[in-house]
């Protein structure tokens, strides 16, 4: 029993670390992606300011729906 319980705590303290590299992988592979579509426009001569905008437009819109849903 006790052996269970020593497991329960170890999954408890270590949830937030999870959760926080999992986090920072997201956002390593976020920015990979990002890169990548940014070459891919120099490549095809279309405006990566109007990506990079259009990135930030849809990150605003989850903004104005926590900010409508509180």
């Amino acid at each position: 029993m006790a052996k269970a319980d020593s497991a329960v705590i170890i999954d408890t303290n270590c949830a937030p670390s999870l959760n926080r590299l999992a986090r920072e992988q997201m956002k390593l592979k976020l920015m990979q992606d990002i890169r990548t579509d940014l070459i891919v426009c120099e490549i095809e001569g279309w405006s990566k300011m109007e990506y990079l905008n259009e990135l930030k437009e849809l990150i605003d819109g989850f903004f104005e729906q926590t900010e409508r849903s509180e």
